[in-house]
């Protein structure tokens, strides 16, 4: 007997918001600041207009975005507060097994969840401070007031700005390649699920299979989600 699909909300309008904003205004920030610091722009102009106009305004953007999704943290009960990223006991079997799932470029079967990776609601607190950081010390370059408090020269914030660039870099890249290989292999839709908000779960009822096919749940634990939203 085939699994029946069910549509459940998990991630709320504010969440949704915040992180679309959080992603466009990231890349804005890592494509302007990369050009701004390799020294390939010639004209002047141009230069300022990516910095002035482009760069800082992204950052003031992504700054109240931060904002935004650390206040979510302690007022969503759901999938966007802190309790869906508080590690338990129980969820390290999950953690193996959605690793598992991406060193084997997915051929291995990847665990059940409800809202987010496993793997990445782990990564995701310092994810999340990374951003903190390059906002800070983005403002602290800009504002003279801020760079006195961290004790910081120039030189000194540009050379941590630069490297926490880096570092914010390749960790959006993983997150992406990880997100289309779970698009791909496993067809969990979390892309259209962060524009809309609904999951699709495949939900198997207790005996009619041994295990749960990819990406689903039980329906007791759809059914605790909505009570609690």
């Amino acid at each position: 007997m085939p699994a029946e699909l069910r549509e459940q909300l998990v991630w709320p309008l504010a969440l949704r918001i915040v992180h679309w904003t959080l992603a466009l205004t990231v890349v804005l920030l890592l494509t302007t600041g990369w050009l701004i610091g390799s020294g390939l722009v010639p004209d002047e102009q141009l230069y300022q207009f990516l910095r002035r106009d482009l760069h800082v305004p992204a950052g003031q953007i992504a700054a109240l975005a931060v904002i935004g999704r650390i206040l979510l943290l302690f007022l969503d009960r759901g999938a966007a507060g802190w309790r869906a990223l508080e590690p338990r006991r129980s969820t390290t079997p999950a953690v193996a097994e959605i690793f598992r799932f991406y060193l084997s470029w997915g051929r291995r079967r990847p665990p059940a969840y409800f809202g987010h990776d496993p793997f990445w609601a782990l990564v995701y607190p310092a994810f999340l401070l990374l951003i903190v950081v390059q906002v800070a010390g983005g403002l602290a370059l800009e504002i003279d007031g801020l760079r006195q408090i961290s004790g910081l020269s120039a030189n000194a914030l540009s050379v941590w700005h630069q490297a926490g660039a880096g570092l914010l870099f390749w960790v959006v890249v993983l997150h992406v390649l990880s997100v289309l290989l779970r698009e791909v292999r496993t067809k969990s839709w979390d892309i259209s699920a962060m524009i809309q908000g609904y999951r699709v779960f495949r939900v198997e009822r207790q005996g009619e299979s041994g295990r749960q096919s990819q990406a689903s749940v039980s329906v007791a634990e759809i059914i605790n989600r909505r009570e609690k939203g």
